[in-house]
C-alpha cells in the first residue's frame, strides 16, 4: 500500500495531474498550451489540477500565478518520487508530456494522455508493460516528414535548431491546446469520474 510521506501533502479529493515536464526542453510541449488545457479541463469536469513535477518545473508555476483562472494545487519540485508515486496513483487521470509521470500512470492502472514528438517512433512509447496491464497511455502527436528525426542525428539537429528560437521541436510546436483538447474530449470519455 503507498501512503503519503510528506505530512504537508494535501490533495484534493478529485483531481487530475499535470505533468509538464520532460528529460530535455526539446521534448516540452509549452506552458500556455498547458495552461490552457488544464483550464478546460478543469472547467469542464469540475476536477482540481495537481501540478507535479520536478526542480525544473517549478518556474513554469509563474505563469499559472499570473493567470490564475481556475484552482489547482502545486507541487512543482516539492515531492519525492514515492509522493509522486502516490499522487498519481490516486488522480483522475494523468496529462503530460512523453516522460516518467505517463509511464507511472500506466504502472499504477490510471489512465493517461501524452503529447509525444514524432522523433523516436515507436521506440519508447508504448512500454510493453503498459499495453500488458491494459493501461496503454492515449497519445497526441503530429505527424511531420521529419518523423522518427531521433534516428538521424542530422536531421535532428536540424528539428531542434530549426529556423527559430523555440527550442521546442517542431512536431510538438504545431499541436495546439485545440488539438489537445479534442482528443482530451474523446479520451474523457474512457474515464470513470
Amino acid at each position: 500500500k503507498i501512503q503519503a510521506v510528506n505530512q504537508d501533502i494535501t490533495i484534493p479529493e478529485n483531481y487530475f495531474v499535470l505533468f509538464m515536464g520532460g528529460s530535455s526542453i526539446v521534448k516540452r510541449w509549452h506552458v500556455e498550451k498547458w495552461y490552457e488545457v488544464a483550464k478546460y479541463i478543469a472547467k469542464t469536469t469540475g476536477l482540481t489540477c495537481v501540478l507535479a513535477g520536478d526542480y525544473d518545473e517549478v518556474s513554469q508555476e509563474d505563469y499559472f500565478k499570473s493567470k490564475n483562472e481556475f484552482e489547482y494545487y502545486s507541487y512543482l519540485g516539492r515531492t519525492s518520487l514515492l509522493e509522486l508515486i502516490y499522487i498519481i496513483s490516486k488522480s483522475k487521470f494523468v496529462i503530460g508530456n512523453d516522460t516518467c509521470a505517463i509511464h507511472m500512470a500506466a504502472a499504477l492502472s490510471v489512465k493517461s494522455l501524452c503529447i509525444t514528438s514524432a522523433s523516436a517512433k515507436d521506440r519508447f512509447y508504448p512500454y510493453v508493460a503498459d499495453v500488458l496491464n491494459g493501461y496503454e497511455p492515449n497519445f497526441i502527436k503530429k505527424s511531420v516528414e521529419c518523423e522518427g528525426c531521433s534516428f538521424d542525428k542530422n536531421t535532428f539537429i536540424n528539428c531542434v535548431k530549426g529556423k527559430t528560437l523555440d527550442p521546442v521541436m517542431r512536431c510538438l510546436r504545431e499541436i495546439s491546446a485545440n488539438d489537445f483538447i479534442e482528443k482530451f474530449n474523446e479520451f474523457i470519455k474512457t474515464v470513470n469520474l
